[in-house]
């Protein structure tokens, strides 16, 4: 019995001081492979260093997890940075697999009022398209009796989402005109197309402006058409299709001319009298209608189109 009781020491004895490290440390305060008891979960009880130099972990030799100054590193893959996390955070990686904690980041508009390209901004993921074509003009008046114009039509809408890996870009934008003012008791101008073509010529967005309104009427009629011929690539998810609102109906009976059409991103011109009158303002709106009392009046010219393009960059 005492001989076992002997053995058991030695085999006891042996076992801490393979758990001891090369420079003869205890083995009190080992980690063992079989677990720990007596830990106090404070500051004491911990798996590291206590000097400056990297913590490895290997699998079948070879290191999965690498904890260093800054880094941690998992399978020589994802790499978090030693930041300030929170609510509302996520992780954003970089082209090396740095990730760091970020808010989202917030859409970024552009507004296209010119005829211009288009390149997406770097990190883009997704953009929201916004286009309408641009709104008719009104016609004009002579000064010959009571008569009025015809109000111009609103230019047609479209929105939609495309997906940044199917663009081929840049993309060319081309603003729609602004229907021109009819003169000398003439017609107005039709609102220009605005459209959205890839560097692949694939026309992706097409947004048929405003009709015009015509000049020198005496009877009762409504204004020009509001633009309704779209054309939407099967690349563009599409979500929103409107036709323009036509253009409203003048009259000589309350000496009024006609509103001009709308778009969801303009307001007609108000045509109440020939002395109060407010002109179409925002994309793609027409001009109102005229009316004059033995006045030469011209007409309105409609506003032009426009392309929004929201990014999103996660």
């Amino acid at each position: 019995m005492a001989k076992n009781m002997q053995v058991n020491a030695r085999l006891k004895a042996l076992e801490k001081a393979a758990c001891c490290d090369t420079a003869g440390g205890s083995a009190e305060g080992a980690w063992l492979l079989a677990g720990n008891e007596g830990t106090d979960g404070g500051t004491a009880d911990f798996f590291g260093t206590t000097d400056n130099v990297d913590v490895v972990f290997k699998r079948n030799d070879t290191a999965k997890i690498t904890i260093s100054n800054t880094l941690v590193t998992i399978d020589s893959g994802l790499k978090i940075v030693d930041g300030s996390e929170g609510d509302n955070k996520h992780l954003v990686s970089d082209t090396d697999g740095v990730a760091t904690w970020q808010y989202a980041v917030k859409p970024n508009v552009r507004t296209f009022t010119t005829t211009q390209n288009y390149t997406p901004t770097t990190g883009t993921n997704y953009i929201k398209i916004q286009a309408v074509g641009a709104g008719g003009g009104s016609g004009a008046i002579s000064s010959t009796s009571q008569k009025f114009s015809m109000a111009g039509g609103g230019g047609a809408y479209v929105e939609g989402f495309m997906d940044i890996g199917d663009i081929a870009a840049p993309l060319a934008i081309t603003i729609g005109a602004a229907g021109a003012a009819g003169t000398a008791a003439g017609n107005g101008g039709h609102g220009g197309t605005t459209t959205v073509v890839d560097s692949a010529t694939t026309t992706l967005i097409s947004c048929q402006g405003g009709r015009r309104g015509d000049g020198e009427l005496t009877a009762t009629s409504v204004g020009g058409l509001g633009g309704n011929t779209f054309t939407v690539n099967a690349l563009v998810e599409e979500v929103t299709r409107r036709i323009g609102e036509p253009g409203g109906v003048g009259s000589t009976t309350i000496r009024s001319g006609a509103d001009g059409g709308s778009t969801l991103l303009g307001y007609g011109g108000k045509g109440e009298s020939a002395t109060n009158s407010v002109a179409p303002t925002g994309y793609g709106a027409g001009g109102h209608g005229v009316y004059g009392n033995a006045t030469a009046s011209v007409g309105i010219a409609g506003t032009a189109g426009v392309v929004i393009i929201t990014e999103y960059f996660n």
